[in-house]
């Protein structure tokens, strides 16, 4: 029923004494009852009837027994001359009354979550009558991918704000910063430095962990969650239950702080006399990761061998292919850290490599045949068709003469051939190359001109700063600005073109840093210098301008 409706009934109220009126709360005493409907005697030879709507929603109609005494409001009258009487009415003013109270002089309140609406929860709280929970005074911290999990509970609250009949907005947070209070307040009390105590991980940084001791925050740092040099992400999960020794206790500012690992004595003390790098050992696999297994020396003391270093099969991509927990295996220390608490491990060091095997029989220079296993811009992956042996083949070793896109060259299961160039950095691949299998153009030209040789070439690219000259495919120079022949106001974009052939005298070449310079200016210097020495046989301080004039004054003679 709407608020006005019902504050009109509630102002029409009528005292007890007297005969029945529509608006009265009257008690009645149960004389009759069937499925549906309920007998009431008012007094006053009066009887009202509760209808079965009501018996219906409300089960505890349902369980009354003739004699007991129910209390309505006098919504009308029947045909019969019995008296309609709502009980729902009658509570849910009595139900009012109570929240008010309950308001006033702030006791808490309970209610069902119904359903979720826009910006917080409606709340049953009993006879109709509905109080709305915001989401933020739904917990300690609202929880939005969570906040289904209150949906059909009952919770308890307090009313923060009132208005009878009209609006109900309560809390379920204050109530829960009670209770944690509470709890805080016991556990500061109780507990003191060199306790142990349980709790479970609330929230996990890169700095340390916070666990929920039951009403107050513990905070273990990094360093005192473990001997060893994990993240507390590889130590610790959400969730997790654990045991912590207290370190420190700040009751003025209510902060604890933790430690996991001064529960055991430190078992790195003795490994740096113990182990040394190169020594082959045995461990039991005591557990597996996504990269790499651990393998306990001895109680306390880990080694992790990567799963990099646990087979040189280039099929093996998880740790499970070769390892399992519970197992004995052997293994050699590849590095030995104590300070740091760590100890690498290598598994496949035992074995002989096949990218050495593989060497062996084709060394550097050899042509093998390989497929195509995975382009990316820079690279390409491959795997011999001899030996099944991983090989890399970067992008600059396809072509001499061009950069070629390696995703564009060549697909999947190709079978190519390629020059074997050597064993790749890290030992797991060879590196071999296609354009290898070719003397390289620089070798080439290197065999036929050096320093102070004319050279023709077609320019490829014009700069500001001169312009490059292909001398032949795979083969490319540059002019400098200071070696054109350019007056000074010139722009070189508009005297020089793209495409355009161009000669000029060699400067410099070197075929180890693939440089090669050009100078047109030297090369028409020297022309100028031949044709001077031809037409005065030799003779010094003759200019090729007055040398010019002198055949222009005899023509005209």
């Amino acid at each position: 029923m709407e608020g006005k409706k019902l504050e009109a009934i509630i102002d029409r109220y009528i005292p007890e004494e007297g005969p029945p009126r529509i608006g009265a709360l009257v008690k009645g005493e149960v004389i009759g009852k069937t499925d549906t409907e309920i007998i009431l005697d008012l007094g006053y030879k009066c009887e009202g009837v509760i209808p079965e709507e009501e018996i219906q929603n409300y089960p505890e109609l349902r369980k009354v027994k003739i004699g007991e005494k129910l209390e309505g409001i006098i919504t009308g009258r029947e045909e019969t001359g019995l008296y309609r009487i709502s009980f729902s009415i009658a509570k849910q003013m009595r139900l009012w009354e109570t929240l008010e109270d309950s308001y006033r002089h702030r006791k808490r309140v309970k209610g069902v979550v119904k359903e979720i609406v826009k910006k917080g929860y409606n709340v049953d709280m009993g006879y109709g009558i509905i109080a709305f929970l915001p989401f933020k005074e739904s917990d300690l911290e609202d929880d939005i991918y969570g906040r289904k999990r209150l949906l059909n509970k009952q919770i308890e609250a307090y009313i923060v704000d009132f208005v009878k009949n009209k609006k109900i907005l309560i809390s379920r947070k204050q109530v829960l910063e009670e209770e944690l209070q509470r709890k805080k307040e016991e556990f500061l009390n109780k507990v003191k430095v060199g306790d142990v105590v349980k709790g479970e991980v609330k929230r996990i940084k890169n700095f340390g962990a916070f666990i929920d001791l039951g009403g107050i925050e513990g905070f273990v740092s990094a360093r005192d969650i473990t001997w060893g040099r994990e993240k507390p992400n590889e130590i610790l999960r959400k969730g997790q239950s654990v045991k912590a020794v207290v370190l420190e206790i700040d009751k003025e500012k209510e902060k604890v702080k933790l430690g996991i690992k001064q529960l055991t004595p430190d078992p790195w003390t003795l490994v740096g006399e113990k182990y040394k790098k190169g020594q082959k050992i045995r461990g039991k696999v005591i557990s597996l990761t996504s990269f790499g297994g651990f393998i306990e020396l001895e109680p306390g003391v880990e080694g992790m061998v990567h799963v990099s270093e646990l087979s040189w099969d280039p099929s093996v991509k998880k740790p499970s292919q070769v390892l399992k927990e519970g197992e004995v295996v052997e293994a050699i220390i590849l590095d030995l850290n104590p300070e740091k608490r760590r100890i690498s491990l290598s598994i496949k060091a035992l074995q002989k490599s096949p990218v050495e095997e593989f060497l062996e029989k084709y060394p550097p220079g050899s042509i093998v045949k390989a497929r195509v296993v995975k382009t990316k811009k820079n690279s390409v992956t491959l795997q011999t068709v001899d030996g099944n042996v991983e090989a890399e083949m970067k992008a600059e070793d396809i072509s001499w003469y061009e950069r070629k896109d390696p995703r564009k060259e060549f697909k999947k299961e190709q079978e190519i051939e390629v020059c074997v160039l050597g064993k790749k950095e890290d030992g797991k691949a060879i590196m071999v190359g296609i354009k290898q299998m070719e003397k390289d153009p620089w070798e080439r030209i290197a065999e036929r001109i050096k320093v102070g040789d004319v050279v023709e070439g077609v320019i490829k690219t014009v700069t500001d700063f001169g312009i490059f000259v292909e001398v032949e495919k795979g083969v490319e120079g540059l002019a400098p600005k200071r070696e054109l022949l350019l007056k000074r106001d010139q722009n070189i974009k508009e005297v020089y073109k793209v495409g355009d052939k161009i000669s000029g005298l060699l400067l410099l070449f070197d075929k180890e840093k693939k440089k090669l310079i050009l100078s047109p200016r030297l090369l028409q210097k020297k022309e100028e210098e031949e044709i001077l020495e031809k037409y005065t046989g030799g003779k010094k301080g003759v200019k090729l301008g007055e040398m010019v004039g002198d055949i222009f004054n005899k023509k005209n003679e």
